[in-house]
Order: C-alpha cells, then structure tokens, then sequence
C-alpha cells in the first residue's frame, strides 16, 4: 500500500476558493492519487500572497497562525521562476521532450545549488541561534557586568 499520512498542509495562493469543494473533487481523482478520509488536510494561503487577500482569509488561511506549520513562507516553487525566465527565448522553439529535459536540467541544478547551499546556511542559522556558542559567550559577558553592578534586590 504505502505510508499513510495523518496531516497534509496544502498552500496555494487562492485556496481561500479552491478548498471549498476538495472533497468532492478528490473524488474525480483516480484511488491512488486521492488524499483519504482519514487523513486530516490543512490548507492556507502562502507568505506572498496573503496580503493580497481580505481580513477573512488573513485569519483563516494564513501559514503564520497554523499549528504545526512553522515559519513557512510556502512559496519557493515561484523563486525558481527567476532562474527560469532565462530560458524562455529557447525552449519555447524546442519540442515537447527537450523542453521537457531542459526544464528538469535547470531545475535539477537549482536544486542542487541549493542543497549545497545548505551547510552555509544552517551554519548561519546555527551560529545565530540564541543556544550557539556566540550567544553563550554574550550570556557570559552579560552576567558578568550583573555582578558588577549587582542590586540588593529585597526578598520576599
């Protein structure tokens, strides 16, 4: 069979409307590909797009306020677009199987660059993390100057 997933977060930018009906059109789905009863879909309007919506959907649909989403922005398949546009002038001479392999070909290396540029990144992150080693050598120097201007504080 497969892995069964207990929650989905789908984002796309006027799912605000799309989702209304999702039931009933994952029915037209052929049974592998249909999202099952069970499992529970969270839907929401991604980062760049949600200011472009009203009140309603800013506080139904917004990634900011979902449980369990994190700090997603819910858009990176559109910053490859920049990356793509490039090509436009070639492929759209180019029959369907070499645009085909001309968009995976690009696509593929962003994606390698990308995952390469994972270890400067988290290294970033990390570095920047209030539990890194940076942060602790400020908690040192911080504590430090406490105890030198220390306050009687009265106990209670």
């Amino acid at each position: 069979m497969g892995i069964a997933l207990l929650c989905v977060v789908i984002t796309y930018d006027i799912i605000c409307q799309w989702s209304k009906n999702f039931r009933k059109h994952m029915q037209n789905y052929p049974e592998n590909m249909q999202i099952p009863e069970t499992t529970q879909v969270d839907v929401a309007i991604p980062g760049w797009h949600i200011n472009g919506h009203g009140n309603g959907c800013r506080t139904n649909f917004n990634l900011s306020y979902m449980e369990g989403a994190g700090r997603t922005v819910g858009e990176d398949i559109e910053t490859t677009w920049a990356g793509t546009n490039q090509l436009a002038p070639s492929v759209r001479e180019m029959g369907p199987a070499a645009r085909h392999d001309t968009l995976n070909d690009q696509w593929n290396g962003w994606n390698f660059r990308k995952i390469v540029g994972f270890r400067t990144a988290f290294f970033w992150l990390f570095n920047s993390s209030p539990y890194s080693k940076p942060f602790s050598i400020r908690n040192v120097v911080f504590k430090t100057l406490q105890r030198r201007f220390h306050i009687e504080r009265p106990t209670i």
